[in-house]
């Protein structure tokens, strides 16, 4: 099984551009109102296109990139390996699989605040009982994990947070599990994985045609 090598970056104002932007990712950088969004976005689109340069040979403003109705940003399929980006606060993380399709999440510590207030929304009905029965910083770790899990899984599954993350029971410790797919994707099983960074909270996904006991590899690095 191949492995998921999964770039943290930091993408604060005070960290440099590592490659430079298209045209197109500087227009979208633009459009932002808030100047640390601007930052932000336009060091993870930087490290994203230096990760893709890396793996692919290809110089990182030839990279064509393209971005779907979603935000998604994509490849032509016979030019790179599945990969997948995501950021927050001033950490991005983009993973990049071998050949199955992979989705990631990074939560930073800050986003802890207000996440019990939310269970609702993103838990099931057996998940919030889990959750009510935990002290209140482990149950606030607990749900914030629970959202990367869920998140890296729909994104690998290509349908982002419009299925119902409720439905996606993928548990709320750190331990490696697949998650039978069948009412997103018949018959598909997703890996998925919690890395605890310095920087953050991390889901990997990995979606396979069928049942799997052996989890990918994941090697973390940095620029």
């Amino acid at each position: 099984m191949g492995a998921i090598h999964l770039w943290v970056f930091d993408i604060s104002p005070s960290a440099p551009l590592l490659t430079a932007l298209s045209p197109a990712d500087e227009a979208r950088a633009a459009s932002l109102v808030h100047p640390q969004d601007q930052h932000r976005y336009a060091r993870s689109r930087a490290a994203l296109r230096w990760v893709l340069a890396d793996h692919t040979g290809c110089p990182p403003l030839e990279l064509p990139l393209w971005v779907d109705d979603r935000g998604k940003p994509h490849l032509p399929a016979d030019m790179a390996s599945p990969f997948n980006l995501s950021h927050s606060g001033d950490v991005a993380v983009v993973a990049v699989g071998s050949h199955r399709p992979v989705g990631v999440d990074v939560e930073t510590c800050s986003q802890q605040a207000g996440m019990l207030d939310l269970v609702e929304q993103f838990m099931s009905l057996a998940e919030q009982d889990q959750v009510k029965g935990l002290p209140t910083m482990q149950a606030t770790t607990s749900c914030l994990r629970a959202w990367t899990r869920k998140e890296a899984v729909l994104k690998a599954l290509g349908t982002g947070l419009s299925h119902d993350a409720r439905r996606v029971e993928v548990g709320l410790s750190a331990a490696p599990m697949f998650w039978l797919a069948d009412d997103i994707r018949h018959g598909k099983h997703v890996c998925v994985q919690s890395i605890e960074t310095p920087e953050g909270l991390v889901a990997v996904a990995e979606v396979h045609e069928g049942p799997h006991t052996d989890m990918p590899h994941i090697l973390i690095r940095r620029p």
